[in-house]
C-alpha cells in the first residue's frame, strides 16, 4: 500500500522517510482537539480560550520573520531542533498552569517553537535534496507529507476526541 502511495526514490531515502515519519507524528498530535476542552476543564472562559487562541495566532505572525533569520543564519537543522526543544518543554507545562496569562504566555512560547520549525524543515529537505542532486522530486516529497500530515491529523483529532470522551 505505501509502495503504491509513495515513490521508490522517496521510500529508498532514509532521510526523506525520517522526514514523512515526522510529519505523520507531528500531525497526530491531538491537542488541536482537545487544547479548548483542556482550557475549559481548568475554568478559563471562552473569552479567556479566546484571548488565548488570538495571542498564538498573533505569535506566530510575529515570531515567522526572526524564527526564519535564525533558521538562516545558524541552520535550518539547527532551527528544526530549536523548535523541537521548545515544544517539548511546552507540552510538559501545560498542566501546571493556573491562570489565563500564564496559559497565553505558554501559548506564545509554543507557537515560537512551531515557528521556529515552519519552513526551516521544508528548506532543510530542499538543501538535502540538492546536495543529493534529487531537486526534482521536492514538490512529490512536500505534496507527500502534506497528505502524510494532514491523514495524520484527521487520526490524531478522531484518537483525541474518543480519549477525552
Amino acid at each position: 500500500m505505501l509502495k503504491l502511495f509513495l515513490p521508490k526514490e522517496i521510500l529508498e531515502d532514509k532521510t526523506l522517510v525520517l522526514y514523512l515519519l515526522f510529519k505523520v507524528f507531528y500531525g497526530l498530535h491531538p491537542i488541536n482537539v482537545i487544547i479548548a476542552l483542556f482550557f475549559l476543564a481548568k475554568g478559563l472562559s471562552y473569552t479567556d480560550i479566546g484571548i488565548i487562541f488570538a495571542i498564538f495566532s498573533v505569535a506566530g505572525f510575529l515570531f515567522e520573520i526572526p524564527t526564519g533569520y535564525f533558521g538562516d543564519k545558524f541552520g535550518r537543522k539547527a532551527s528544526v531542533i530549536m523548535g523541537l526543544i521548545i515544544l517539548a518543554a511546552t507540552s510538559l507545562m501545560w498542566t501546571y498552569l493556573i491562570t489565563t496569562l500564564h496559559f497565553a504566555v505558554l501559548a506564545a512560547v509554543w507557537m515560537l517553537g512551531i515557528s521556529f520549525i515552519s519552513g526551516s524543515l521544508e528548506a532543510y529537505i530542499y538543501d538535502y535534496l540538492e546536495n543529493k542532486n534529487k531537486v526534482h522530486i521536492y514538490d512529490s516529497v512536500l505534496s507527500k507529507s502534506g497528505s502524510v500530515h494532514y491523514f495524520a491529523a484527521a487520526a490524531g483529532s478522531i484518537i483525541g476526541a474518543y480519549r477525552v470522551k
